[in-house]
């Protein structure tokens, strides 16, 4: 059985990619993962599961899980 998200789209900058490899503890000794003009700046890998987790986000996690409290 699935469950309907009704989010279909996920879209980000190179400033939420810089932002989110900060986040996780990239520094500046990762100028791939911190500075967006560096020629080979990339995405953590781990920032392909913030479009999957919008999605869930999406849902009523309380109907989910019990005791759930995003606060």
């Amino acid at each position: 059985k699935g469950t309907e998200t009704g989010a279909d789209d996920f879209s980000f900058t190179k400033r939420d990619v810089a932002l989110y490899n900060l986040g996780i503890g990239c520094s500046e000794k990762d100028l791939k993962y911190v500075f967006e003009m560096d020629p080979n700046f990339t995405a953590f890998p781990t920032f392909g599961v913030l479009a999957g987790f919008t999605m869930v986000m999406s849902t009523d996690m309380t109907k989910l899980l019990d005791g759930y409290n995003p606060s």
